[in-house]
């Protein structure tokens, strides 16, 4: 079990850190930091990074609380726990769909969508925060 949960605090470091870096290259860009585009290319692989580390998040995740808590009521902030890291996922989900649309068609991504970026990192530090609390 230490294994799993080795795996599930390293996929929620890589998960912030992808996350952070992606924040800090869109800034950056629209800052014109950058000479090339090169540094822009790394956002797509970094979303699927993301979206890596919030599915092993949500398997080993799933294979703790089942192995600990057998499916018992935590209370609230697990619920909470567990609303972020769905939203989270969803989010995820939603910008590689999105990202993978972009790249076929050739056209930005919608607004909307780049807007869940900064997101993912709020409903990270929600569901990081209310699992210390619930599993301390």
């Amino acid at each position: 079990m230490v294994l799993v949960k080795l795996l599930h605090i390293l996929a929620l470091l890589l998960g912030i850190g992808v996350s952070v870096a992606n924040l800090l290259i869109s800034v950056l860009a629209e800052k014109g930091a950058f000479a090339d585009d090169r540094p822009l290319a790394l956002r797509p692989k970094f979303s699927r990074f993301g979206l890596a580390a919030v599915v092993l998040i949500w398997i080993t995740g799933v294979w703790l609380y089942m192995d600990r808590w057998n499916g018992a009521e935590l209370g609230p902030a697990f619920i909470l726990k567990l609303a972020a890291a769905a939203l989270l996922l969803l989010a995820i989900v939603t910008i590689n769909v999105a990202g993978g649309w972009s790249a076929r068609t050739g056209r930005p991504m919608p607004v909307a969508i780049q807007k869940l970026g900064p997101l993912t990192i709020v409903l990270t530090l929600i569901a990081a925060i209310t699992a210390v609390w619930v599993f301390d």
